[in-house]
């Protein structure tokens, strides 16, 4: 695990698989926005941002 993962460590169950919901999200926003199924880093815009991220 590197050592951006720290944060995983401390989250349950619960709040690992809220993160995955939000972040597949996310990208599925993109990329119906986009149009086409490529994958969001082909274009540099990230669906998702610490601004956005839920509490």
């Amino acid at each position: 695990m590197n050592s951006f993962d720290h944060d995983i460590q401390k989250m349950s169950i619960e709040e690992v698989k809220q993160e995955v919901e939000r972040l597949r999200n996310g990208i599925r926003k993109h990329r119906d926005q986009k149009g086409d199924d490529r994958c969001w880093l082909d274009d540099g815009d990230s669906p998702v941002s610490e601004d956005t991220k839920a509490a």
